[in-house]
């Protein structure tokens, strides 16, 4: 469950598991996407860090919906 638990430790966050976050995520977006264009880095990983990218859209939009109200 190495992708698995990644991306919900992503969802979660830091702020819900910041030791976990901190140890297994700990990058932002641009961190994310050297990651993705390294040719060594395992493609399992790189689905992981795919779905974290998403994530984090996500929750940008959904923070911004909340702040306009």
């Amino acid at each position: 469950m190495g992708s698995e638990a990644l991306s919900l430790i992503g969802l979660l966050g830091p702020d819900l598991l910041p030791t976990q976050w901190q140890r297994r995520v700990g990058r932002d977006d641009e961190g994310f996407q050297t990651l993705l264009k390294d040719p060594g880095f395992p493609e399992f990983k790189k689905d992981a860090i795919e779905v974290q990218i998403a994530v984090n859209r996500v929750t940008r939009r959904v923070q911004a919906l909340l702040d306009q109200q």
